[in-house]
């Protein structure tokens, strides 16, 4: 046998051997199962659903998700999001979390307390507006609106007295009247909710995109409106008073006539003579 003969024999074999050892190995894999990763099944959003929607049925489903991956309030079935209004946007796909849904006591607590034919407005306040942080819940305010500059006139601000008469519904997230301490100390509110109707809300709407609003905390049991004229900024300048002009009176001695001398006739014989007399 030659030499080559003998290399290819042995490069057959060698192939041949690899090859089973391949197969061999290939076998030995396929029988070993994979880890299997816990999971457990979560409410998911099957569409977006907008922030303060009430969610119906198909537009959510139970999927199997990765325990480590699945958030610690993730919704487990029907009942623990159908029917409830989101508090905010929740994407397709995305775990339905109960902390994005309202609770009964938000879900019912504004709209009870809403005197009907009217609307609950909220508009931004800070310390100041807010009466330093003391409007509750309950209590009646007028509102105020500083206009802009060239909203009336091109170089003046003017103050008018939009709205009187306006119960408070919501002081930022506080919908009940604090009591005790907290009561005492006030709160700094962000934003104060107020009962309107409709042709006041438009009112308000317009004034708050073209001014300040100032709140004015009234007394209570003083439900009285009054006619307030509108306050310009030249109001607040005060003209100085002139000081009362008098009469100057110029004195202006009157001539006198010069005292005429009495005079006494004398006659002595033919002779006839006047004598002044003093």
């Amino acid at each position: 046998m030659s030499q080559n003969r003998i290399v290819w024999l042995l490069a057959l074999i060698m192939a041949a051997v690899s090859a089973w050892l391949v197969h061999r190995t290939i076998q030995e894999q396929s029988k070993v199962k994979p880890a299997e990763i816990p999971t457990a099944q979560i409410l998911v959003a099957k569409m977006t659903i907008p922030a303060r929607t009430v969610i119906k049925a198909d537009w959510v489903e139970l999927k199997a998700v990765p325990v480590n991956a699945i958030p610690g309030d993730a919704a487990r079935s029907g009942k623990d999001a159908v029917g409830k209004i989101t508090r905010s946007e929740i994407l397709a796909g995305e775990a339905i979390r109960k902390g994005r849904l309202l609770r009964e006591d938000e879900l019912l607590g504004l709209p009870l307390m809403i005197p009907q034919g009217y609307r609950g407005m909220t508009v931004k306040v800070d310390e100041i507006v807010g009466v330093g942080g003391f409007v509750r819940p309950g209590d009646l305010v007028d509102v105020l609106v500083t206009l802009n500059e060239g909203v009336v006139k091109e170089d003046e601000k003017v103050t008018i007295t939009l709205l009187q008469n306006v119960q408070v519904l919501a002081a930022a997230q506080e919908m009940e009247s604090p009591a005790g301490e907290a009561a005492k100390k006030g709160k700094v509110s962000s934003s104060v909710t107020l009962a309107v109707n409709l042709q006041q809300a438009q009112k308000l709407a317009l004034a708050e995109e073209n001014g300040k609003l100032r709140l004015v905390l009234r007394p209570l049991n003083y439900v009285e409106s009054e006619q307030v004229e509108p306050f310009y900024t030249k109001n607040l300048v005060i003209p100085k008073k002139q000081p009362k002009q008098v009469k100057k009176v110029v004195y202006r001695p009157q001539p006198v006539a010069p005292k005429k001398p009495n005079k006494v006739e004398v006659i002595s014989g033919a002779k006839i003579s006047h004598v002044d007399v003093d």
